[in-house]
């Protein structure tokens, strides 16, 4: 958790700088869930078992006021490929529910990008 923790940081120190702001309040939309929760919400909202969420390694984000999906995205992955301690990044840009991206610190070496 320690980990994840300061890539958010790092990510939300990215995104201030990216609007040329000293804060930019990042919305945490899901984090940790029990098994039992994740497993609900494939039945409601699909998505995938063995979730990183399950392990505390994945976060659900929305982005910070003055960035869209796409460019959050951007900076999302940006991070990603420089610090080297996120592996997963998707970017969620829905028709309907509120855009996000969903970063994880997985223990796989490649990063892993889907949309």
């Amino acid at each position: 958790m320690v980990a994840l923790a300061a890539e958010f940081e790092s990510l939300r120190l990215a995104c201030a700088h990216r609007l040329g702001v000293e804060n930019a309040p990042i919305f945490v939309i899901s984090a940790y869930r029990t098994p039992e929760w994740n497993a609900f919400r494939l039945g409601l909202v699909g998505g995938v078992g063995g979730s990183e969420h399950v392990t505390g390694r994945a976060l659900d984000v929305a982005p910070p006021h003055g960035l869209g999906i796409e460019e959050f995205g951007e900076v999302c992955i940006e991070q990603a490929r420089s610090r080297g301690i996120i592996r997963g990044v998707g970017i969620y840009n829905l028709s309907t529910g509120r855009p996000h991206v969903h970063f994880d610190i997985r223990p796989e070496v490649a990063l892993a990008l889907w949309r």
